[in-house]
């Protein structure tokens, strides 16, 4: 037996279907907007870190500069961490 398939002609369908584009529009504005934040985000990461790069090759004390080093690398860590499961949600 066919069946046929009738557009339902309601204001409630209407108002749905214009709900549902909303809705669709919105979310993809917050990934764009999202992703423009992590791109901020990461490149101020970058810099920072190039900045914390540049003192320490200006610190005489090695144990200091070691300290530096370990410190950077847990800041790029945390940071390609976040920003990688922060993607993760978006995508």
């Amino acid at each position: 037996m066919a069946t046929s398939t009738t557009k339902d002609t309601s204001p409630f369908a209407a108002a749905f279907e214009q709900y549902g584009e909303a809705r669709d529009e919105l979310f993809a504005a917050a990934r764009k907007t999202g992703a423009l934040y992590l791109d901020a985000y990461e490149q101020a990461i970058g810099q920072a870190l190039e900045l914390e790069g540049e003192f320490r090759k200006n610190v005489p004390q090695k144990w200091l500069q070691r300290l530096i080093e370990a410190h950077m690398g847990v800041s790029r860590k945390f940071a390609d961490s976040y920003v990688a499961t922060a993607r993760s949600v978006l995508n």
